[in-house]
């Protein structure tokens, strides 16, 4: 599994909040990407080149409880196939993070993260 985040949020918080999963994530064999260009908002997914969503959800509490956010799920191959390959293209603009960037994170780093968890649920 890929994922990309924004390299550059709109709310340092909500980044931090973001951040703090990146462990447990690495550590489950997910690779993780940051857009270098700035903020990106997409929220698409593909499964199997085959199962994919487009909407307007994170997939967070917030998101599935109190914003009432949906997704539209497309189930078709030639879908399937330009979402992957606008993914690729936005790979192309994205630097990985890594389990040593995660580890080699600054102090202040730290205190956010530590910090952002406690907020997690309301964000």
């Amino acid at each position: 599994m890929r994922i990309i985040t924004p390299g550059i949020p709109d709310k340092w918080y909500v980044h931090a909040v973001t951040r703090a999963n990146y462990e447990v994530l690495t550590e489950a064999g997910v690779r993780i990407f940051e857009y270098v260009p700035g903020f990106i908002h997409a929220k698409t997914m593909v499964g199997d080149g085959y199962y994919c969503a487009v909407g307007s959800a994170n997939l967070d509490p917030r998101s599935m409880n109190l914003n009432f956010e949906c997704n539209a799920m497309v189930y078709s191959e030639e879908v399937g196939k330009q979402m992957t390959q606008a993914f690729e293209k936005d790979l192309e603009r994205c630097t990985e993070y890594t389990m040593e960037m995660y580890r080699n994170r600054t102090g202040i780093q730290r205190i956010k993260t530590f910090l952002s968890r406690f907020a997690a649920e309301l964000l």
